[in-house]
């Protein structure tokens, strides 16, 4: 035989032709486990078989709720998901035509992340990567090389400002358009300010950050840089460097010299309509994915990598 039979009961590609059945098919017999099938039973019991992994991908549904909804035993259902699993799913197809990407990371399990690249248009994922490691720029370069070669080419990207990813890109892509996300640039700014800051200067600086979000003309655009530079004009000079060492203080500066480095890249949506302006959309991805993975939570090392694979394939939206 040409392409190995797996035996559906044992698991195994110990199977010899036996003789063939009343209809004519070709029977196969296992040297294993010394049962017999047909090509056409097993591949129609393995399609019937993932139909309750993939809910367990999809619903996170529990091995419970499986066992209760398929008639199977509990330790059926832990069969099928342990064999469905340890199997790579389908490699996706070309890029082409993929014109913007969103781009982010979130922390799964200690410092390993999930690192997820969505289409900025269809809000589809593209690809994903687990273990890897959102602020080691030789994996990212790596990542993203790979969707090059599956033909990604996109012209603007959408994230969230870590150095490492912006320079994988540029490097990969010397002409994209960079957008950082106004609603990751606004939460930083507003949580160093302080919820109800006492110092004038402070307060000034968050009523400019909590404005980054409602600018939607070039003109409402040029209103808030103006009112940006009038702020560090004003108090730009009062701040000494002793006073750095305060935590406070050094906070404002922090949240100024945020809004003063990313000024180049805040508006390219106000160009191009079809930016978008936050990773908003992969950000309620991981949310769904964690509440789902949180059913499933306790998945070994090498299960908990094949998982994310599975699920990133189901689960494009």
């Amino acid at each position: 035989m040409k392409n190995k039979i797996i035996c559906k009961y044992c698991n195994k590609d110990t199977i010899k032709k036996n003789g063939k059945t009343k209809g004519g098919k070709q029977r196969y017999l296992c040297a294993t486990c010394k049962k017999t099938s047909t090509i056409k039973q097993v591949l129609k019991k393995r399609a019937r078989e993932h139909h309750w992994f993939k809910l367990w991908i999809k619903e996170g549904y529990t091995i419970r709720q499986l066992a209760r909804q398929s008639s199977h035993s509990m330790a059926k259902i832990k069969n099928i998901i342990r064999h469905h699993i340890m199997q790579n799913p389908p490699v996706g197809g070309a890029l082409d035509s993929v014109q913007g990407i969103i781009v982010d990371g979130t922390f799964i399990y200690k410092r390993i992340c999930l690192f997820v690249v969505m289409n900025a248009r269809t809000h589809t994922v593209i690809d994903g990567r687990y273990l890897l490691r959102e602020f080691c720029f030789a994996e990212v370069l790596l990542f993203i090389q790979s969707l090059k070669q599956r033909g990604l080419c996109p012209k603007y990207a959408v994230l969230d400002g870590n150095p490492h990813v912006i320079r994988a890109l540029k490097e990969i892509y010397p002409d994209i358009c960079i957008q950082r996300c106004l609603t990751h640039i606004q939460r930083q700014c507003l949580s160093w300010c302080r919820q109800r800051p006492t110092r004038p200067d402070a307060k000034e600086l968050r009523a400019i950050a909590y404005q980054v979000s409602y600018i939607h003309t070039h003109k409402e655009k040029e209103l808030w840089i103006a009112q940006f530079r009038n702020w560090e004009l004003k108090y730009k000079r009062s701040f000494a460097p002793v006073d750095a060492r305060d935590r406070v203080v050094g906070d404002i500066i922090r949240a100024a010299s945020v809004l003063r480095n990313v000024l180049p890249d805040m508006f390219q949506y106000l160009d191009d309509n079809s930016i978008p302006k936050s990773t908003s959309c992969l950000e309620g991805y991981f949310s769904r994915l964690k509440h789902k993975y949180f059913a499933h939570r306790g998945l070994s090392p090498k299960r908990r990598t094949l998982y994310f694979k599975w699920f990133l394939h189901y689960c494009k939206r």
